[in-house]
């Protein structure tokens, strides 16, 4: 992975972006010797597109677990083996 600065990146656009089409090299821009933004294939970005969808449904699916345990009583295990005992 590459970092180049922004001012090359302005003056080296095209070059660059054939690196990272073509090789599917990412390159990293920085501003100051800080990352700004990542360049990355196309192909790269829709696998990380489904990562993260994957995530938003595996997210919503646990707050829907937990409105429904939420919304049961505790159970006193106890009190169920006595009724069992005493229903014999």
């Amino acid at each position: 992975m590459q970092r180049i600065s922004a001012l090359t990146m302005r003056k080296k656009f095209g070059k660059y972006l054939d690196l990272v089409a073509d090789e599917k090299e990412p390159v990293v821009v920085e501003r100051g010797n800080r990352p700004m933004v990542v360049l990355i294939p196309a192909d790269d970005l829709e696998a990380y597109e489904r990562q993260v969808a994957g995530r938003a449904r595996r997210e919503e699916a646990i707050k829907r677990m937990d409105a429904i345990r939420e919304g049961m009583r505790p159970v006193d295990v106890v009190e169920l083996v006595r009724r069992g005992r005493d229903s014999r």
